[in-house]
């Protein structure tokens, strides 16, 4: 309940994490390495970043509920 509704977390939280990409790097998350990439997930997890379009918004339950969808998702897979 701490999350807006599935589409629009997804929404805010995919462009959080390209916001804190380009406040940390200067590019889009997709453009970083994995290495950056991994950063700016540590980042949005541990709260040290503050968007302010984006104060309410829970990066570290976000992607809690992430990782969550990819694991419903692999194991409604057949060969899982």
């Amino acid at each position: 309940d701490s999350l807006p509704p599935d589409g629009e977390a997804f929404r805010l939280g995919l462009q959080g994490f390209d916001e804190i990409a380009r406040q940390k790097f200067g590019c889009d998350f997709q453009s970083l390495t994995t290495k950056k990439q991994n950063e700016v997930l540590k980042l949005a997890r541990s709260g040290e970043i503050i968007l302010e379009n984006r104060r309410d918004f829970d990066f570290a339950l976000f992607l809690e509920e992430l990782l969550a969808e990819f694991a419903e998702t692999f194991y409604a897979h057949p060969l899982a």
